[in-house]
C-alpha cells in the first residue's frame, strides 16, 4: 500500500459512550484506499464499536466520522449502503431462505440505479452510486460517492455497476465458495457455511469498502484464507478493507496496517512489524506473547505463550523473553506450567513388543 493513498474513511477525536461506560475514547483514524486494515485488541476494547462507527451505524458523542471529508450523518442511507458493506460478528435469518437468495440480498442497495441505467441505457450510478450523480448534499457529483475503485482508475470495474445481478451473484457465490449450498436453506447450514454465505451478500453488495468484524471467527484454515485473500483481491484493485481479527498471526499475515486497541484507546498504529511487539501485545493483553520469525516464511508469528499442556519444560516461566511481561496472577492461581513430573512418562518398550 503506498501512503499517498487517498483517506476513505475517517475518524477524528471520536469518542462513544455507553452510560457510565466509555467505549471509544479520543480516536483518530484514516482508511486508506487499497489497504487491509487489521482492528486487534483484547475482549471489551471497543473493536465492535468502532466498526459501527466506521459504517455510520452509531454516530460518535463526540469528535466526527467521515466519509472523503462528509460526515457520515449527512450521507442517506441508500447512499452509504452503496459505499461501504457491513459483516457483523452474528449473521441472523429468520426465515428459511435459499443461500442464492440472501446472496441476492446484497444486491438491494443499487436496484434503483440499474433500473434507471436500464431506462436509459447508461451504466448505473453515474459519477456516484446514486444514478443521478449527486452527492450526499444533492449538489453535486463531489460528495461521498466520488471516491470508488473504478473512479480511482485502480480497480478492475467500479462497485456495483454490473446490470446482470445474476452475474454478480454469481460471481460473489463462487467467490465464497458456496455455489455448491445456493439452493441450500440458510437454517440448514453449519455455522462456518453460514459465515460464508453472508461473506458472499456482502461481495454481492460490490462496495468500495469493506467492514468486517470477526469474519474467520467460524472457519476452518482454509476457508480462513479463502475469504482473507478475497480481502487481500478487494484492496488490490482499489477499495479498502477493515477486519476486526482476535488471531494475531493471521493479523501479521495479511495487515497493512495493524491498529491495537485497548480500553477503548488507541495504543497502536502502523505496520505489523511496528506495531505486534512482544512487549505491547503482552501489556496490552495481560499475558505474554512471543513474536518469531517464521521458519518457512520468515515472516511475523505470533503466539500466545501457552502455559499447560505436555510439552510444558521444568522450571520455564512466561514472559521469558526480552520485553515480555511476566504471567499475570488471578487470584493465588498462578500461570506458571505445571511440574513435568506430573505428566506420566511415556512407556519404555519390552522387549516382547520392541
Amino acid at each position: 500500500m503506498r501512503p499517498d493513498r487517498p483517506a476513505l474513511l475517517t475518524l477524528s477525536g471520536v469518542r462513544v459512550r455507553a452510560g457510565d461506560a466509555v467505549l471509544l475514547d479520543d480516536v483518530d483514524l484514516d482508511v486508506r484506499q487499497g489497504e487491509v486494515l487489521v482492528v486487534v485488541g483484547p475482549n471489551g476494547a471497543g473493536k465492535s464499536t468502532l466498526v459501527s462507527v466506521l459504517a455510520g451505524d452509531r454516530a460518535p458523542d463526540a469528535g466526527q466520522a467521515a466519509w472523503t471529508g462528509t460526515p457520515l450523518g449527512a450521507v442517506r442511507p441508500a447512499e452509504l449502503a452503496r459505499l461501504r458493506a457491513v459483516l457483523l460478528q452474528e449473521n441472523q435469518v429468520s426465515f428459511p431462505f435459499r443461500v442464492v437468495d440472501v446472496v441476492r440480498m446484497g444486491r438491494a442497495p443499487w436496484q434503483g440505479a440499474t433500473a434507471r441505467a436500464r431506462a436509459t441505457g447508461d451504466g448505473p450510478g453515474g459519477d456516484g452510486p446514486g444514478s443521478d450523480g449527486t452527492g450526499s448534499d444533492g449538489t453535486g457529483s463531489h460528495g461521498p460517492g466520488s471516491h470508488s475503485p473504478g473512479h480511482h482508475g485502480s480497480g478492475s470495474h467500479s462497485p456495483g455497476r454490473d446490470l446482470d445481478d445474476d452475474a454478480v451473484v454469481a460471481r460473489a457465490l463462487e467467490a465464497a465458495d458456496v455455489a455448491g449450498l445456493a439452493e441450500r436453506r440458510y437454517p440448514t447450514l453449519s455455522g462456518g457455511e453460514k459465515a460464508r454465505t453472508s461473506f458472499a451478500r456482502l461481495l454481492a453488495q460490490d462496495t468500495t469498502v469493506l467492514l468486517l468484524d470477526e469474519p474467520t471467527a467460524a472457519l476452518d484454515v482454509r476457508h480462513t484464507e479463502h475469504v482473507l485473500h478475497h480481502a487481500r483481491r478487494h484492496a488490490t484493485d482499489g477499495g479498502a478493507v477493515v477486519v476486526v481479527l482476535h488471531d494475531l498471526a493471521l493479523a501479521a499475515a495479511w495487515a497493512d496496517r495493524v491498529l491495537v486497541l485497548d480500553g477503548g484507546r488507541v495504543a497502536a498504529l502502523g505496520a505489523p512489524a511496528e506495531v505486534l511487539t512482544a512487549e505491547l501485545l503482552s501489556r496490552v493483553y495481560e499475558y505474554p506473547v512471543d513474536v518469531l520469525p517464521h521458519p518457512v516464511t520468515g515472516g511475523l508469528l505470533v503466539l500466545p505463550r501457552y502455559a499447560g499442556g505436555l510439552h510444558a519444560q521444568p522450571g520455564a516461566q512466561p514472559g521469558a523473553q526480552p520485553g515480555a511481561q511476566p504471567a499475570p496472577e488471578s487470584g493465588n492461581k498462578s500461570f506458571a506450567p505445571p511440574a513435568l513430573a506430573a505428566v506420566r512418562p511415556a512407556q519404555t518398550p519390552t522387549e516382547d513388543h520392541a
